[in-house]
């Protein structure tokens, strides 16, 4: 990888050919479409079993002065989920954490479009969340009765061009994904009968949508804050390929004039303790971060021989990655979310 990181081409308006091909590559700028049912073989038992192993997801955190909030929506073969969570940045305690579970297409649904028209909603006993792209904002929503409710709105045009990605999977599967930020918040979120404005918040919102192999796991994390005056975004995956074996798949630093690749970094976790903090490093040492973990979300679920795990953690990332020129950029105290994602089925 050169010292400057290489201009990306535009992002195709579909994740797949006019052949059924994907079109495998990382670039500049939103998908219009990742719309992977062409791929769904012939008959009804092979349709059955691609569509167990189809997931699609958004995510968004959003990154304020005191509070980090999570909200997820996930359609993913036979179980659907939605979960919303905020944990104050000082102490560390998570203020408020509600998930629920149901069946993709009932429950929940998530578009194929991660851009321009993006829909993802999740309704159950006591919860509704939405996501909505209306022009050029992201409406959030969400209702929790009296414990939580949610109104936001992220300027898509307030910050760098997303980044996007089309990749393989094993096992012949196929993925895309796609990582905007950081995105200007203005909103009010009500927790618990605090009110907490959110102007001022930098937002990162993700996109995913894959046929996954039937076993999988990986770990992620998502920042955002400032450096130097400056807003910036990272998207950082470890376990997930990228196009090709030696890139460094969805790794990637979204700040003016646009996103960054990143070299492919490891995640060096301590399986015993979800307090120790996590080391994120590339082998050459030009990505160097720690993050240090707070609140803790977990989900688990269950249906059939279908299990998943997530474990999801709020804190603050600090260290050093190459910049847009290639500078050495230091970052400090950035609020972060990181994840540990586990599936089979």
């Amino acid at each position: 990888m050169p010292a400057d990181s290489p201009r990306l081409p535009r992002a195709p308006a579909s994740a797949l050919g006019p052949t059924g091909a994907p079109r495998l590559g990382a670039y500049a700028g939103s998908l219009g479409a990742a719309d992977l049912s062409p791929l769904s073989p012939p008959g009804l038992l092979a349709g059955l079993r691609h569509a167990a192993l189809t997931r699609r997801w958004q995510s968004v955190v959003l990154a304020g002065r005191d509070h980090v909030v999570a909200l997820d929506v996930i359609e993913g073969g036979l179980l659907a989920g939605g979960s919303i969570w905020v944990a104050e940045r000082r102490s560390g305690e998570l203020l408020f954490d509600r998930a629920g579970a149901g069946l993709p297409g009932l429950s929940a649904t998530v578009g194929a479009r991660p851009g321009a028209g993006a829909r993802a909603s999740f309704v159950g006993p006591g919860i509704a969340l939405a996501i909505e792209r209306r022009s050029d904002r992201y409406q959030l929503e969400a209702d929790v009765g009296d414990g939580l409710r949610l109104e936001a709105r992220l300027d898509a045009g307030g910050g760098p061009e997303p980044f996007s990605l089309v990749a393989p999977l094993p096992g012949a599967g196929v993925r895309a994904a796609q990582a905007a930020g950081p995105l200007p918040v203005d909103g009010l979120l009500t927790v618990r009968g605090r009110e907490v404005p959110l102007g001022g918040a930098l937002a990162t919102i993700e996109f995913g949508a894959g046929i996954f192999p039937r076993e999988i796991s990986w770990r992620k994390l998502t920042a955002a804050g400032r450096s130097g005056g400056r807003a910036v975004a990272l998207h950082l995956v470890d376990g997930l390929p990228g196009p090709a074996p030696e890139d460094g798949g969805e790794g990637v630093l979204l700040v003016d004039p646009g996103p960054v690749l990143l070299p492919a970094v490891a995640f060096e976790v301590d399986p015993a303790s979800t307090s120790s903090p996590w080391r994120i490093a590339s082998e050459d040492g030009r990505v160097e971060l720690i993050f240090r973990p707070g609140a803790i979300h977990r989900e688990a679920r269950t249906l059939l021989l279908l299990s998943t795990r997530r474990v999801q953690l709020a804190g603050e990332l600090s260290g050093h990655l190459p910049g847009p020129g290639g500078e050495r950029l230091h970052v400090a105290d950035l609020a972060a979310r990181a994840e540990e994602t586990w599936s089979r089925g």
